[in-house]
């Protein structure tokens, strides 16, 4: 599957980037807020979630053999998430510095005190990335709790690859983990929970992505470009209506699959516009600002 045929998810990732900006304003704009789109704004994560485990699975599944490429797979990802994360939990720091002085100096008061959850803890929890895993609630720069579980979840990935070579095993461990995941999830109500064991919405998600990405080697030789319009139809609908959020993923699942075996369809060449491919690219950056 050559890479310049998913400039489709490219959009997509940048577009999911976008749904989130638009989430974390919700309280500036009753228009927004009462909006049906936006009522589950917050799947755009799950999505990420998702992609990342099909991308991932496309791009290293074949190259995680031997342990160096092992370390190196685990040094790009870290080069590729790190830096503006440290960039951005320095500023925020410099925030909660602000504010401290604006308190002590002027009586001017923050709605969250300054260091009362932004503190010399949560510093180093959000240093060290493990931010979502340990912290009972989000801290600094709120949205790097994804960051932190999809770091973790990369390495565990890159682990099974390397300690699992029968490919049988290998994908009954993958079906597993997503299974358990879901489960708990489910049971749990998780999909609404950024911190501890809510790294499970990662997983399932993340893992989801690998195995949509094996069915789609499966049917890489069948056209579903007739499924198209359709499939998004119901995605842009359960998005904004399903009861239970927890199955979104698998639509999400769904939606790729479509999308990559579709070979002639408005909504795949519409996803191909230069301007939405860019802001795929820095997807990252504006879910992070």
């Amino acid at each position: 599957m050559k890479k310049d045929l998913l400039l489709h998810l490219q959009s997509l990732r940048g577009i999911a980037a976008l749904i989130i900006v638009f989430h974390h304003s919700k309280s500036l704009s009753s228009n927004l807020a009462q909006n049906d789109f936006m009522a589950n704004s917050s799947l755009a994560v799950d999505f990420f979630f998702v992609l990342s485990g099909f991308v991932i699975a496309l791009n290293y599944q074949h190259l995680l053999i031997k342990f160096y490429e092992i370390k190196n797979f685990i040094k790009k990802r870290f080069f590729r998430l790190y830096p503006l994360h440290i960039i951005l939990l320095i500023i925020y720091l410099a925030i909660e510095i602000l504010k401290y002085f604006l308190d002590y100096y002027t009586g001017i008061k923050s709605n969250e005190p300054p260091f009362s959850v932004s503190n010399f803890y949560t510093f180093f929890t959000n240093l060290f990335l493990i931010q979502g895993i340990i912290d009972n609630q989000l801290s600094y720069n709120e949205v790097s709790w994804s960051v932190s579980f999809e770091f973790y979840t990369y390495i565990i990935f890159a682990l099974i690859i390397f300690l699992i070579r029968n490919k049988i095993l290998f994908y009954l461990l993958i079906i597993t983990l997503t299974i358990i995941s879901f489960i708990y999830v489910y049971k749990l109500d998780l999909m609404e929970n950024t911190n501890g064991i809510a790294f499970l919405r990662c997983t399932y998600s993340f893992f989801l992505g690998t195995l949509i990405y094996r069915l789609n080697i499966l049917i890489k030789n069948i056209d579903l470009s007739i499924l198209e319009i359709p499939i998004f139809i119901i995605t842009i609908y359960l998005f904004c209506y399903i009861p239970n959020t927890v199955f979104m993923p698998i639509i999400f699942g769904v939606l790729i699959l479509t999308l990559n075996q579709t070979n002639k369809g408005a909504i795949k060449s519409i996803l191909k516009n230069s301007v939405l491919v860019f802001i795929g690219k820095i997807s990252y950056s504006i879910y992070m600002l």
